[in-house]
């Protein structure tokens, strides 16, 4: 079972579930999420500062970890619940990561998809000081939960891997187009 709106399915299940996400830099996730929603889903044309106060687009990471804007909950879903958490900015290593750790065998093969044809939209949402400012306010508790992830989490299980398996073989394949 995999995809972006999955939330917790253990109450359709009766077996024990492995979970594992990947995390993405915020500001990025946040000002592509809106770009695609103006751009591709043709959404109801709202302003960023209109869209980004609207709750379900807030601190989207966490909210979807968690269930709720809870900081603290997340990290301990994670920490008892997810037998692996990658990060986007370190792709390949993530996945290399992931294929060792997995349970199961893992095809680590990939594909972009939702990649926009310009980014137009999401770079002057980054490049604008004050848009900027609502990108942090919207996004604050998902950069807390990064920042526990990539000093906390991720160096953890990266020192599991290398001790279990030795060094990494991290795939350089360019995503399958």
């Amino acid at each position: 079972i995999s995809g972006h709106s999955l939330n917790n399915p253990s109450f359709y299940l009766s077996e024990k579930i492995e979970y594992y996400t990947f995390l993405r830099d915020p500001y990025l996730r946040c000002a592509s999420h809106y770009q695609y929603h103006q751009e591709v889903m043709k959404a109801r044309k709202a302003s960023f500062e209109d869209w980004i106060q609207t709750e379900k687009w807030r601190n989207f990471q966490v909210r979807k970890i968690a269930g709720e804007e809870n900081l603290q909950k997340a990290i301990d879903l994670l920490e008892s619940d997810y037998f692996f958490v990658g990060l986007v900015d370190r792709f390949a290593e993530s996945l290399a990561m992931l294929k060792a750790l997995s349970p199961y065998p893992l095809d680590t093969r990939h594909h972009c998809k939702n990649v926009a044809s310009s980014n137009s939209l999401k770079d002057r949402l980054l490049g604008d000081a004050s848009t900027f400012e609502r990108l942090k306010e919207g996004n604050e508790l998902d950069l807390e939960l990064l920042t526990y992830v990539k000093d906390v989490f991720y160096p953890k299980q990266k020192k599991a891997v290398e001790q279990r398996f030795g060094s990494l073989e991290i795939e350089t394949q360019k995503p399958v187009t």
